[in-house]
């Protein structure tokens, strides 16, 4: 793995890790003995800007049965099985077939606590994302349009 790739994946490893505790997803289980776990992920763009944040949920224990969980989701989708997840408004309940449940949401927010900006530096001159990713294909031997 070379150097921008190892510093990207730890730049974005970092920031999930550190989300998981952050951001403001409200939730809850409808059983107060329901064991829940949550892992954020966020896609940066090339500059550090947030393209997208998802949330995975994950019911432990014996979940099976009605969950209902609460968050702002543009979007979710069952992970575990094909059971369907009904989203409505904050409210997202599933019918679960499944002993653990995984569900991952979309969060409507892109907003995150830090501000992330990542530079690119070779030989001490400063490029752009865009030039820094033609210079890493030209160097793996990729071909290039020339416009």
């Amino acid at each position: 793995m070379n150097h921008f790739n190892l510093k990207k994946s730890t730049t974005v490893f970092l920031v999930s890790a550190l989300l998981v505790s952050a951001l403001p997803v409200s939730v809850s289980a409808m059983e107060a003995n329901t064991d829940k776990e949550e892992v954020i992920y966020v896609n940066l763009d090339n500059d550090g800007s947030v393209r997208e944040i998802n949330a995975v949920n994950i019911f432990g224990g014996n979940t099976e049965g009605l969950i209902i969980d609460y968050g702002k989701y543009l979007d979710v989708r069952n992970m575990t099985t094909t059971d369907t997840i009904d989203l409505s408004g904050d409210a997202i309940k599933i019918n679960s077939s499944a002993e653990k449940l995984y569900y991952e949401g979309k969060l409507e927010s892109t907003l995150m606590p830090w501000d992330i900006q990542i530079r690119y530096f070779l030989d001490g001159r400063e490029y752009s994302a865009e030039d820094k990713a033609f210079y890493l294909r030209a160097a793996a031997g990729k071909p290039q349009a020339v416009i």
